[in-house]
């Protein structure tokens, strides 16, 4: 079973927030994710850069 995270970068969360500020008629739940990642592909990323660090495995 694969798990997916959704990712978005900061500055696209930002920009979605000044936006909404200045639209007082914006009302509700946005979404901003554009990208979802396994899980598992997550881990091997991130403990391949970072080998130093103990990343716990999803199993």
């Amino acid at each position: 079973m694969l798990t997916r995270a959704p990712f978005v970068h900061v500055d696209d969360v930002a920009s979605a927030h000044i936006h909404l500020f200045e639209h007082p008629n914006a009302i509700g739940r946005y979404i901003c994710s554009k990208t979802e990642v396994p899980i598992e592909e997550l881990y091997k990323l991130l403990s391949t850069k970072y080998p130093e660090y103990e990343i716990p495995n999803i199993e």
